[in-house]
């Protein structure tokens, strides 16, 4: 024996759903601002190592500093958009994978320029240690 049919239709999904909206109240509140500042220095971060000249170390300084640019670039639109839940398995802890690529870029930026100052006075040292004049 078949059920009877039924007498409403199916609900329609919700259009919301899939909706985008602004998120205004990150946009206006500390950690919208903080990122879009983080972004800001970021940019001339950017520019400013992609306008020096490229020796050594720099092409590292620079692949680093822009990719951690476009991720932050990423992490600040899906929160604006508030389509953080699109992220699979990470979705559900936004503000941990937030903290977690922030200390990420603090550590891997403080660890080149720690490098970079450290073989910057390694270099000066032997150079003195030769006999040849310091760089002016």
């Amino acid at each position: 024996m078949l059920p009877p049919p039924p007498r409403q239709p199916p609900p329609q999904a919700r259009a919301v759903r899939g909706a985008v909206r602004l998120q205004r109240a990150f946009l206006r509140g500390p950690l919208g601002v903080l990122r879009l500042l983080q972004l800001l220095a970021g940019a001339a971060f950017w520019i400013t190592i992609a306008t020096s000249r490229y020796q050594g170390p720099v092409h590292f300084a620079l692949f680093v500093s822009v990719l951690f640019w476009l991720l932050t670039l990423g992490l600040y639109f899906l929160t604006l958009l508030g389509k953080h839940e699109l992220v699979p398995v990470l979705g559900s802890r936004w503000l941990v994978v937030n903290v977690a690529h922030d200390l990420l870029a603090a550590a891997v930026c403080g660890g080149l320029c720690l490098g970079l100052y450290l073989l910057s006075a390694l270099y000066g040292c032997c150079r003195r240690y030769q006999g040849e004049q310091e760089v002016a």
